[in-house]
């Protein structure tokens, strides 16, 4: 997998650590499945689905910024200063 093209730069060492972390566990959960260690099995794969849930929480940042990026990329190529959107942005109330 590559990592870079899923997570933030910022995010890198923990994704890492994140990622390993549940394939290690999916393999553990096999390998107690195999000996019939059912409560191990199950807890690992409970922290094999902790880690992948983080994994997910670090892909939704680097989505939601690239997405970001992209919408101001395109208002800049359509000549809209980026410094007017702010500006009205900040003075609207969102209740």
């Amino acid at each position: 997998m590559k990592l870079h093209e899923h997570f933030l730069p910022a995010d890198m060492v923990e994704a890492s650590k994140q990622y390993h972390c549940s394939k290690d566990c999916i393999e553990k959960a096999f390998e107690h499945l195999e000996n019939g260690d059912f409560e191990l099995a199950k807890q690992r794969l409970t922290d094999a689905l902790l880690s992948t849930h983080e994994l997910s929480k670090m892909e939704r940042k680097k989505l939601t910024l690239d997405r970001y990026n992209a919408m101001i990329q395109e208002m800049i190529q359509k000549g809209i200063h980026i410094q007017v959107v702010r500006g009205i942005f900040h003075e609207r109330k969102f209740d």
